[in-house]
């Protein structure tokens, strides 16, 4: 089976479909998958879910968009600019925590909003996801790193690299462009990328 190598969102050409061929349709999933998103949602993670579930090691670092609500970019008197960018971002990431605990209180619960929560939760509690939020800058990069060459995985690693997030439209119908990659040294790099992060 042709491994997607360019995917785009266009006339069923989506993420969605290529993660299935790579994750669950084919003979031999990954033994690992490595996704490094900007944005996240429960409803896009339940897309993939299932086909998650049978994968041993699954590892998500999720992006904190810092962007909306940056405060003051002023250094105090005499503040290195490492220690401005620690404070800059602790502040960022205390109001992001207040949005998102204001934003989940406010969430409807509908029928699918449930069952995409119930997975991620179903998920979690399997023990082979592990998720981490990226903090120390925005995390804008969108990678979805599927096997380890070095471990097995051989020919049916590969790193599908672009501008879809771990979203339900980031998946299906934004217009996207995601490159798919199959070359053992480029899965390698990508591997130690996720990793070092």
């Amino acid at each position: 089976m042709e491994q997607p190598a360019f995917i785009d969102n266009l006339r069923d050409n989506t993420l969605e479909k290529a993660l299935a061929q790579s994750l669950g349709d084919a003979v031999d999933p990954p033994a690992e998958v490595r996704i490094a998103t900007g944005f996240f949602s429960p409803a896009g993670f339940a897309r993939i879910a299932d086909r998650l579930s049978a994968i041993p090691s699954v590892r998500l670092m999720l992006g904190v968009d810092l962007s909306a609500d940056r405060p003051p970019a002023t250094k105090q008197l005499g503040e290195a600019a490492e220690a401005f960018e620690r404070r800059r971002m602790a502040v960022s990431l205390r109001r992001v925590d207040a949005g998102l605990a204001g934003e989940s209180a406010s969430m409807p619960f509908t029928r699918t909003s449930r069952a995409a929560l119930r997975k991620l939760a179903n998920a979690l509690n399997a023990g082979n996801v592990e998720i981490r939020r990226y903090e120390r800058a925005f995390l804008h990069a969108k990678a979805y790193i599927l096997g380890n060459p070095e471990n097995g995985d051989g020919g049916g690693a590969g790193t599908i690299a672009g501008s879809s997030n771990l979203t339900v439209a980031g998946l299906t119908t934004n217009l996207e462009l995601n490159l798919g990659r199959y070359d053992g040294p480029v899965v390698q790099r990508s591997i130690r990328w996720f990793d070092d992060l």
